[in-house]
């Protein structure tokens, strides 16, 4: 190991350490770049793993929450049955219940139909670099805020124009002149 040769004490950039200095020692071996890439492809391997479980639980938490809602929707839109002195009433469900109920297994399909396009998406793109995600997040925000803004000015131009069009109506209301 050299030692710096600044006047000043280098400081290492992470644990601001002083004294910090950088041992070279040569190119490496074709067998290090080897267990180097080894090593590499088993923390990828390891992430996908986990995506995949964290994926899942969110599966399994989301099934648990429209399995609650769904269970009380369903015991709302099931036709209960009253006996009152021998004879026997039938108490129907509102269409409401049952159109909640249809919504609510639609939205279940979506959600998985959407972590499953995700997996897709993500395991075929594994590789992908954390700068480029994040450029393109970055990119992709920029756009809808584009978007937002230019939604704003037009909706304020169609509500100046919208003014405008009624002061003039009641103008010529008044002035019988239009």
């Amino acid at each position: 190991m050299k030692s710096p040769t600044s006047c000043r004490p280098t400081q290492c950039p992470y644990c601001k350490t002083l004294n910090y200095a950088v041992e070279y020692r040569g190119v490496k071996t074709m067998e290090e770049k080897g267990i180097e890439q080894l090593e590499e492809q088993r923390v990828i391997e390891a992430q996908i793993r986990m995506r995949r479980q964290e994926l899942q639980d969110d599966a399994e938490r989301m099934k648990n929450k429209q399995a609650a809602p769904l269970s009380d929707v369903v015991a709302s839109a099931q036709v209960d049955s009253c006996s009152t002195d021998g004879a026997s009433t039938v108490a129907a469900s509102s269409p409401r219940g049952n159109d909640a109920l249809s919504s609510e297994v639609q939205r279940s399909e979506l959600i998985l139909r959407n972590s499953e396009v995700f997996q897709q998406r993500r395991g075929n793109n594994f590789d992908v670099d954390l700068e480029e995600v994040m450029l393109m997040e970055a990119i992709w925000l920029s756009v809808q805020v584009r978007q937002n803004k230019t939604k704003n000015r037009s909706s304020i131009v169609n509500l100046v124009s919208f003014e405008r069009m009624l002061a003039m109506s009641q103008y010529c209301a008044f002035s019988d002149g239009c």
